[in-house]
């Protein structure tokens, strides 16, 4: 266990920006009164995992790296006394909310709404005996006009089905938000930790990025009027800060499983290449995809990807 005589752990209060709802938030305290790191617990409301109960830490500050790998053992001990018998970091509360740990930063600067996390985040974790628990890439397509092509085919059985795709109306965003709530819920049920939240939380979480959202970037797809996929992009607003917007950031792909038989993934993705392409946009990355599954390895091999970042969720098991 790593100890720090110049810090005390002991719970404070949140800051006012914590998600999430936490049951507890523990800092770890100089004797001069500043707080070296401070994270939060969650164990009354999370996901189960089979044969487990697990427990989380999210919400981690760390200016001290002594400070940091004390209140990352006390917070195991803090689960452990609560009943939970896995330790899951770094989550803020949930899926929905920031999670996951930088672990191979590559060239590329950080993008728009990506979780960019210090380097030695990695560190406090693993010298506290967690271990990688799922991995994660983004990957970017450098070459719109380079990616694959739907075919008559393809699109004819789409129609054939009744489905056809639409952009949103942003003057009703919330309506439409609403609309889609349905369909992230039962497109990520089996996603790893998934849990579900309400419709307005759902709608408050896409809100306030509203005034950066592009219609033509957003693809809806319906069945008989009711929506059974979607592809939520946004411009890399973070470019700006250079002078330049040249990529879209391919945020979220969700279709309803009765429907993923159809290729709809691909002819959403297809949709979105062809609005950015018209609007200028040179670039697109596709992220957070949890590496093994079936999205990852058909963007990869079909849509002409490269890695440009990998993550990791971490774990470390707890004794009674």
């Amino acid at each position: 266990m790593d100890t720090d005589a110049r810090y005390v752990v002991s719970e404070i209060e949140p800051p006012p920006e914590a998600l999430g709802r936490p049951d507890l938030h523990l800092g770890a305290i100089s004797d001069a009164g500043s707080i070296g790191a401070r994270c939060s617990l969650w164990w009354q409301r999370v996901p189960q995992l089979p044969g487990e109960r697990p427990g989380f830490i999210g919400h981690l500050e760390a200016d001290d790296d002594g400070a940091a790998s004390l209140l990352i053992e006390r917070s195991c001990a803090r689960l452990s006394s609560e009943g939970c018998s896995l330790a899951v970091a770094p989550i803020d509360g949930d899926v929905w909310h920031r999670y996951r740990l930088v672990v191979e930063r590559g060239t590329e600067p950080p993008f728009f709404l990506e979780p960019n996390t210090p380097d030695s985040w990695v560190d406090h974790f693993t010298s506290n005996g967690f271990s990688v628990m799922a991995r994660y890439l983004s990957a970017a397509t450098y070459d719109l006009d380079a990616a694959l092509l739907r075919t008559e085919r393809h699109s004819a059985r789409l129609q054939a089905q009744g489905i056809q795709f639409r952009h949103p109306d942003l003057s009703a965003w919330q309506d439409e938000l609403r609309r889609l709530y349905p369909v992230i819920l039962e497109a990520f049920r089996n996603q790893l930790l998934f849990s579900s939240i309400d419709e307005q939380e759902f709608v408050e979480l896409y809100q306030p990025i509203r005034p950066v959202v592009r219609p033509e970037l957003v693809v809806i797809a319906e069945h008989h009027r009711q929506p059974v996929g979607f592809l939520f992009a946004v411009p890399d607003m973070l470019q700006s800060q250079r002078g330049f917007i040249d990529t879209v950031i391919m945020q979220v792909i969700a279709v309803h499983p009765e429907f993923e038989r159809y290729g709809m993934g691909g002819e959403l993705v297809q949709c979105a290449y062809d609005a950015a392409r018209d609007l200028g946009f040179r670039r697109a990355i596709h992220a957070l995809m949890q590496e093994g599954k079936p999205s990852a390895r058909l963007f990869q091999r079909y849509f002409k990807q490269k890695v440009i970042r990998r993550y990791a969720l971490f774990s470390r098991r707890l004794q009674p």
